[in-house]
């Protein structure tokens, strides 16, 4: 239930805006109320109110904020300072639903209130246009996001001591041929390709033979039907040698002999 407060509006007498209670001090401190100065609603423009600071625009329950936390009194206010110095405690801390009654009423009205506002349509999640995408996209690749999406994180010694994260069992025995048999191996940096629709991605090799310039992909049967089209992609448009080994082509005796194809 909201306070009386949250409920209680007041008219200010110099800018003539109404102003919640809770916020009416933050109000009297904007530049609207100050001595001599103009009032914010001489900036109103297209609906929205422009900083007379700034000229940044906000909404009409922003602007008195915003001028308060960026122009006024605001700068030095921390509403964290109190859990800093320890004068304020978060009143659940180190509480569980065993300990204290509030956590379950707690947490039952926030799933019941969640699933009937989701229920009737009104949380509409935020949605990026392709444009936005596109951009977040190009921008990423330009700074060599991402990586290895697997969610397996083998680590594996090397010979030279290194550790190095492998991703599968495949992997695993690869790498123990190579080593065993002192091949020099890398984990290669992504090779970028074109879809059939003309969008790019990063295809990741499991390996690269430095001494043989070729790239080795371990795969399962399944995978390697499925991105049969994909590595057709790759191979082309990066002029590379890529040899991809299933599960009986894992010794360093098979991949010779698929090397020498």
């Amino acid at each position: 239930m909201k306070s009386e407060a949250a409920n209680t509006f007041i008219s200010c007498l110099d800018c003539r805006h109404v102003v919640n209670k809770i916020n009416f001090r933050k109000h009297l401190q904007g530049r609207s109320c100050k001595p001599n100065s103009v009032s914010i609603s001489a900036y109103k423009q297209d609906g929205f109110y422009k900083c007379p600071k700034c000229s940044k625009k906000f909404s009409k329950n922003g602007i008195a904020s915003h001028i308060w936390r960026v122009h006024g009194d605001g700068i030095s206010f921390n509403p964290n300072r109190g859990y800093k110095n320890g004068s304020r405690i978060v009143w659940n801390k180190g509480l569980s639903k065993e300990m204290d009654g509030r956590l379950v009423v707690g947490g039952k009205k926030y799933s019941e209130n969640y699933h009937r506002k989701y229920n009737a349509g009104l949380l509409i999640p935020h949605r990026q246009t392709v444009e936005t995408r596109r951009k977040l996209s190009e921008y990423a690749i330009k700074q060599g996001f991402g990586g290895h999406t697997s969610k397996h994180r083998i680590i594996y010694l090397r010979k030279d001591g290194n550790l190095i994260h492998l991703q599968s069992s495949y992997e695993i025995r690869v790498a123990e041929e190579l080593d065993k048999n002192k091949i020099d191996w890398d984990r290669p940096n992504p090779l970028l390709y074109l879809d059939s629709q003309g969008k790019s991605h990063r295809y990741y090799a499991d390996f690269y033979l430095p001494s043989y310039g070729v790239y080795l992909d371990t795969k399962n049967d399944y995978l390697i039907s499925k991105d049969r089209e994909k590595l057709d992609k790759v191979r082309e448009q990066n002029k590379i040698k890529l040899v991809i080994l299933d599960k009986n082509t894992l010794l360093w005796k098979s991949i010779c002999a698929l090397l020498a194809q």
